[in-house]
């Protein structure tokens, strides 16, 4: 779902939920228990471990 491309929320089971704000995106991977943020790209658990 997007309002006029400057805000927008993707739920999927895949990309997890997203929250997409003037064309950068932050989120939460379930399936990799990583956190999506826009200058970091995707920090998982299982990265930080080993």
């Amino acid at each position: 779902m997007s309002v006029a491309g400057l805000i927008g929320v993707t739920l999927a089971l895949e990309e997890g939920i997203e929250l997409h704000l003037a064309g950068s995106s932050i989120g939460i991977d379930p399936n990799d228990l990583a956190v999506k943020l826009p200058a970091l790209g995707k920090l998982s658990v299982f990265d930080l471990m080993s």
